[in-house]
């Protein structure tokens, strides 16, 4: 019955952090397989084909409770089907590729009889068809533009369905989410001499249904996935890159992300408008970047050896806690600014063998959140020792 905080200091409390007493036991059995191929028509002019298929059981229950012989599984089989026709002009210069997806996602569960209040077997399936093509054009050596349209499906992961038996909760009803996205590009690259330098730059946006998002639960610390009705995002997202022969790398990207809730009439009425029309999704970022920089030095101690120094900046902008219409205006919760870095240096031997790599992770130690306010944990050091057995 206590409260922890990140220094093992704790408070007396009415509850435990996670709700009564249990212990949460939870058996996943996967298979998962993939399998693609790919024919050639003519020269420039190639079919693709890729098959994958995912099972998965999972049976989740309290050990003090329940024993695992007398609780039924859910049960998960995701199968993908993908075809593509990829053709090639004016000598590579010009590329398309035209694509379709079959989904099927098929859920077998246990539902709650508010009537028997007992849990009996159910099943649910879902299958859709999504497509689209994306084409490049290089307009030099180094130059090109780039653009997709997808009408897709983001299929649900097990632990959104099933939960982690800790700290996400079960939700047998979420949906797929299906949107609309439109990508469009610009990258140019040059090389001279041991430099080379890239800037890439691309813009999207993604009308969204049955939107997955996480919503807390304040009383336990857990959380859960469900389904927003209408989700409309914008975003830009840029990269920049320059390497020195194998001494120097610097990499600079910066992304914004504005999601809004597009759903006009609340609970499916015709008239009664929804308090977060248009209002921003909380809980995600929408302004973030990092710069990484490297140093490094071949056969400096022996042969076939690698030093390399590096340091990683991180940035998030604020983001809204709780949807902005909830609550006084002037008041709204946020996640403030975070600004952490990290420096690291590794040593690697004998071509990449043996690998010794020292990091500190946010070295200012400053205050660090989850997209839910949750404390992160501050500094913190490791030491990584990796060996190639061939």
């Amino acid at each position: 019955m206590r409260k922890y905080s990140w220094d093992n200091t704790f408070e007396p409390s009415a509850t435990s952090e996670k709700g009564g007493r249990t212990i949460i036991m939870q058996h996943e059995d996967r298979l998962y397989s993939q399998v693609g191929a790919t024919y050639k028509i003519v020269e420039h002019h190639k079919l693709i084909f890729n098959y994958v298929f995912d099972y998965l059981k999972n049976t989740t229950f309290n050990q003090l409770e329940e024993e695992k012989k007398n609780v039924p599984p859910a049960k998960m089989t995701k199968q993908i089907l993908s075809m593509a026709y990829q053709q090639e002009f004016f000598n590579k210069h010009w590329t398309n590729i035209f694509f379709a997806k079959y989904y099927q996602v098929g859920l077998q569960k246990m539902v709650f009889d508010p009537v028997t209040r007992t849990d009996n077997p159910a099943k649910d399936n879902f299958s859709s068809w999504g497509y689209g093509f994306a084409t490049t054009v290089k307009i030099t050596k180094g130059l090109g533009i780039k653009g997709s349209f997808e009408r897709s499906y983001r299929l649900v992961e097990p632990q959104e369905i099933f939960g982690d038996g800790v700290a996400v909760t079960s939700n047998m009803n979420l949906k797929p989410e299906t949107s609309n996205n439109v990508n469009v590009g610009l990258y140019y690259g040059h090389h001279w001499g041991q430099h080379a330098f890239r800037i890439e730059g691309a813009g999207y946006i993604r009308d969204t249904k049955d939107f997955i998002y996480t919503v807390p639960n304040l009383y336990n610390s857990t959380f859960k996935y469900e389904n927003l009705s209408n989700i409309f995002t914008r975003g830009l997202e840029g990269e920049i890159s320059y390497q020195y022969k194998r001494l120097l790398n610097v990499l600079m990207n910066v992304s914004y992300n504005k999601a809004y809730d597009n759903t006009k009439f609340a609970n499916n009425s015709d008239d009664v408008v929804s308090a977060t029309y248009k209002k921003d999704v909380p809980n995600q970022p929408w302004l973030f970047g990092n710069v990484n920089v490297s140093l490094g030095k071949d056969d400096w101690f022996q042969k076939d050896s690698r030093i390399e120094l590096y340091y990683g900046l991180q940035m998030t902008e604020w983001f809204y806690k709780n949807w902005k219409s909830y609550g006084n205006p002037r008041n709204i919760p946020i996640i403030p600014r975070q600004t952490l870095h990290n420096i690291g240096i590794s040593y690697s031997m004998k071509n990449g063998r043996y690998n010794l790599a020292f990091d500190v992770s946010n070295v200012g130690d400053a205050l660090a959140y989850d997209n839910f306010k949750l404390q992160k944990q501050g500094r913190a050091f490791y030491l990584k020792f990796r060996y190639l057995l061939k």
